[in-house]
């Protein structure tokens, strides 16, 4: 029953934040711990959805997306925009011509030939959008991100120029191709 009172009182009140933490790409550890449980006690209640406990199938959805159907609109907007900055795949229908032989099984020569159109699902990916990868990046994190015009002084056509940051990310000192 200390289980049940844990979910009551730190999970269940906090299931919109388990889907958006989700949707924004939070692992089990951020979500376990923005919810101030382990990561253990939260597999177990996602296990124990996965079983049959009705009690759990809110967070069971929330956690794996399954409640997309809750969403207003602004939310799948976000969704959409995510998802358009780190690319995803996606089933499309696809139209394919098949070709029938038909053999005389006594003889095994051909009686007959046919072609249909059939429709199957296609897997593809879709690849990430660079001009929403800067959108996002410029309104997300605007001090490091926005785009900073430095003028020239002293002539009249000024031209501006973009001061990207640097990224650095093994300490050599070397930025972003060195």
């Amino acid at each position: 029953m200390a289980a049940d009172k844990t979910y009551r009182s730190r999970i269940e009140p906090r299931i919109q934040t388990v889907l958006g933490l989700r949707r924004q790409g939070a692992t089990a550890r951020q979500v376990s711990e923005a919810l101030g449980i382990s990561q253990p006690t939260l597999r177990k209640y996602l296990r124990q959805a996965r079983e049959g406990r009705e009690e759990f199938l809110p967070l069971l959805r929330a956690y794996e997306g399954s409640d997309e159907g809750t969403l207003t609109d602004e939310q799948r907007v976000e969704q959409a925009l995510f998802n358009a900055c780190t690319g995803y795949v996606t089933t499309v229908k696809k139209q394919v011509k098949l070709k029938h032989t038909e053999y005389d099984p006594q003889t095994g020569k051909k009686v007959r030939e046919w072609e249909e159109m059939a429709e199957v699902p296609d897997e593809i990916h879709v690849p990430a959008s660079i001009m929403a990868q800067r959108f996002y990046l410029m309104n997300r994190l605007p001090e490091r991100w926005q785009v900073k015009v430095r003028e020239d002084s002293g002539d009249e056509d000024r031209a501006g120029v973009i001061i990207l940051p640097d990224i650095d990310s093994d300490g050599d000192g070397c930025g972003l191709f060195g």
